[in-house]
């Protein structure tokens, strides 16, 4: 194993989500804080990173119900929300599961 995926698997732990929408408990990959290095910033903002990327970690998805959402908004669901994930998601909600290290494929 290299260096590198040594690295990526050590900032990488499993977060317990509860979901807002079906109350499933999940696990959720997640980047520890501290492993997280900047590289460069762009003009606009847009934040380059050395090793993991954090970006590709903010959506939380409950295999449940199919319910998705950023991290920082996933417990923000309004009852209308609710209503329509499970009008329009949930009744053809077929389970996926992603491997670890997330990445742009």
């Amino acid at each position: 194993m290299t260096q590198d995926k040594i690295s990526v698997a050590s900032a990488i732990y499993q977060k317990t989500v509860k979901c807002p929408l079906c109350q499933r408990e999940f696990k959720e990959p997640a980047l520890k804080t501290s492993s997280l290095r900047i590289l460069k910033r762009d003009s606009d903002d847009f934040t380059y990173y050395k090793g993991e990327t954090p970006y590709f970690y903010e959506v939380f998805l409950c295999n449940g119900c199919g319910y998705a959402a950023m991290s920082n908004n996933f417990n923000s669901l309004k009852d209308y929300q609710k209503e329509k994930i499970l009008k329009n998601i949930t009744v053809r909600w077929n389970p996926r599961y992603y491997n670890t290290p997330y990445d742009e494929r």
